[in-house]
């Protein structure tokens, strides 16, 4: 859990413009999935006392999963996974 807060920061998003603002803003975005690959790897039971699977197995899990999510509900992965990157590389510059 001290690994989530690292990444929530000072728990709000700057969108100022500059590159601090974009750094601490990822760090955000980025505790945002942490938060949730930790909820999945959990629940999926990958992190456990018995069990402590490493984060790239959690992460292509629940990639894998979601990929299940959007066939359940008739979306095209990959045209969610096209606007995921999209939003990604803008968000990088800030």
């Amino acid at each position: 859990m001290d690994l989530l807060a690292w990444y929530d920061g000072d728990a709000r998003m700057r969108y100022d413009g500059t590159a601090a603002g974009a750094r601490h803003d990822n760090g955000r975005r980025a505790g945002l999935a942490a938060f949730a690959a930790l909820a999945f790897a959990v629940r999926a039971g990958l992190l456990s006392p018995r069990n402590d699977e490493a984060p790239a197995t959690a992460i292509g899990d629940l990639l894998a999963d979601l990929r299940h999510l959007a066939d359940s509900l008739g979306l095209d992965y990959a045209d969610l996974d096209t606007r995921g990157e999209d939003h990604y590389r803008h968000e990088l510059r800030g």
